[in-house]
């Protein structure tokens, strides 16, 4: 009983399990090629018809069909089924297009004179269609509806110009001009801000809707010429199944793509609005603590900067695909990358950001800077141009400034003078109070040199045999530093010829023999 009880067990569950293995081998249905008629399908041909593949009947079937289709003759009501050796034929006429069999049937679950009757009908309209959409009336309704559709497209592109630019004129009239009224500075500030970024979110909608508006006329058009309608509806077909995929994914990433897009707006406006703030401060239209005209624009610069990183590190987390291993590695690489390649420029950014809180000079002033005079043309983050007076651009890494001496020759030209200077080296022979005099009256006949503050003689050293006078001469004018003192040099030989007086060097003097004097004779009047 028991091993009789164990068979009927056994039995039972191969018996239960027999459907379960018949339908995990069940193999999968042949894949469709369909027979088709000027451009649109009409059923599917799955199975292989010695000597025929199921491709390659598929094909025979359709040329045989467009034949019919394109004589006019033959009417369509020819098209008939008829039963012969255990198959149905589906003739066009006398014309066999092609034969249905049981197995055909089966695959697609229906009977096969049924199934033989829906393709013989499916021939029959898909012949009829095929001509009414090639006859002449049709052809000229197609013409008249491109002509609708392209003058619609017309009066949209016009109306959504005339909206972009209402829209644009409406921005325009909100935006406050400087000089910005007293307590309004921060409404000002909003204002201008704000625009930009609602100027851009309309840029991008028009373009949106222009190129919305050309896809539908595209495929619109197409679709209604016959020789052209598998290519409209192909990019129809096409575009859908590519904006089904990009919807899924923005479905599914579209949460952490919000917090992402408001992140980035936010600061954007942020940005905006700190270039706003600032550039009203450089301008002096409004007056921050701290914050003076020519420390405004590294300020904005380092504030940008600031916003930007914080707003990497907030919306990086939820950037579609940052958690990848990919991303990851792309994200280590540039890291790497930046740290080993960025040492000088890193110092180049600090000491431009040191220096511009320094102000040792401004766009334009005449400097030094270590062995380079000339004018400042330019000051960046990382470099600081200088033309000098040979008209040569000098490009000067901003760490250079932290390393070597700066002379700003400008800076104080304007309120109190640059004082210029030269020495000359004079004999115990000459009388000082002659000498003082003669220098005085060379610097006074220089064009640049001021009378307000007069110049002024220092004696530096009393020499074995000579004494050293300084000439100092007041100036206002430090572009011209070299000339003037070109000059002043000028003046002082004139002055001195003039009056007889020597200008000897301690070498010359060491080598006297009694020959006479050097100074030259008094020209001729």
């Amino acid at each position: 009983m028991a091993g009789r009880s164990t068979r009927r067990a056994l039995l039972a569950a191969l018996l239960l399990m027999a459907p379960l293995a018949a339908g995990a081998q069940r193999p999968d249905p042949p894949r469709p090629h369909y027979v088709t008629l000027g451009g649109r399908k009409l059923y599917p041909v799955r199975l292989d018809l010695a000597p025929l593949r199921a491709p390659e009947r598929a094909a025979l079937i359709s040329e045989r069909i467009a034949a019919l289709a394109a004589d006019r003759r033959f009417d369509p009501s020819g098209v008939t089924v008829v039963e012969q050796d255990g198959v149905s034929l589906i003739k066009g006429g006398a014309v066999e297009l092609m034969s249905v069999t049981d197995a055909e049937a089966a695959l697609e679950g229906l009977p096969r004179r049924r199934l033989a009757e829906r393709y013989a009908d499916a021939t029959r309209r898909a012949i009829v269609t095929y001509r009414e959409e090639r006859s002449a009336r049709r052809l000229l309704r197609s013409a008249g509806l491109t002509v609708v559709a392209t003058a619609l497209l017309v009066l949209v592109l016009f109306g959504l110009r005339r909206a972009g630019r209402w829209a644009e004129d409406r921005l325009r009239s909100v935006e406050v001009a400087p000089p910005v009224p007293r307590g309004r500075a921060v409404l000002w500030v909003l204002t201008r801000s704000a625009t930009p970024v609602l100027r851009s979110a309309m840029a991008i909608v028009g373009w949106l809707l222009r190129a919305s508006a050309l896809g539908v006329w595209l495929v619109s058009v197409t679709s209604l010429f016959p020789a052209t309608r598998a290519f409209g509806e192909g990019i129809g077909v096409r575009l859908l199944a590519e904006l089904r995929v990009v919807g899924a994914g923005i479905a599914g990433a579209l949460p952490d793509l919000l917090i992402v897009v408001l992140v980035v707006a936010v600061a954007h406006l942020a940005v905006r609005m700190a270039h706003a703030l600032f550039h009203a401060a450089e301008t002096g239209a409004i007056v921050l603590p701290a914050i003076d005209r020519d420390t405004a624009a590294p300020s904005f610069r380092i504030a940008r900067l600031l916003i930007i990183a914080v707003t990497a590190i907030a919306a990086f987390p939820y950037v579609p695909g940052s958690d990848s291993a990919a991303f990851r590695g792309v994200s280590v690489f540039l890291g790497a990358l930046l740290t080993l390649g960025s040492t000088s420029a890193v110092a180049n950014l600090v000491a431009g950001i040191v220096a511009n809180y320094m102000r040792p000079f401004r766009i334009g002033d005449r400097v030094r800077i270590g062995e380079t005079l000339g004018d400042v043309v330019e000051k960046s983050d990382l470099v600081t141009r200088v033309r000098t007076i040979k008209n040569e651009i000098v490009t000067i890494p901003n760490a250079l400034l932290m390393t070597n001496p700066v002379t700003n020759y400008s800076k104080l030209a304007a309120e109190r003078g640059l004082i210029l200077h030269t020495s000359l080296t004079i004999g115990y022979d000459a009388p000082w109070r002659t000498v003082h005099s003669l220098l005085l009256e060379a610097a006074a006949s220089v064009e640049g040199v001021l009378a307000e503050p007069p110049p002024f003689v220092l004696q530096t050293a009393l020499n074995d045999h000579h004494i050293t006078y300084e000439i100092n001469a007041h100036t206002d004018q430090p572009h011209r530093m070299v000339q003037i003192s070109s000059d002043l040099r000028q003046a002082i030989q004139d002055r001195f010829a003039a009056a007889g007086v020597e200008i000897m060097s301690p070498m010359y003097a060491s080598i006297r023999d009694g020959n006479p004097s050097t100074v030259p004779p008094a020209p001729e009047s």
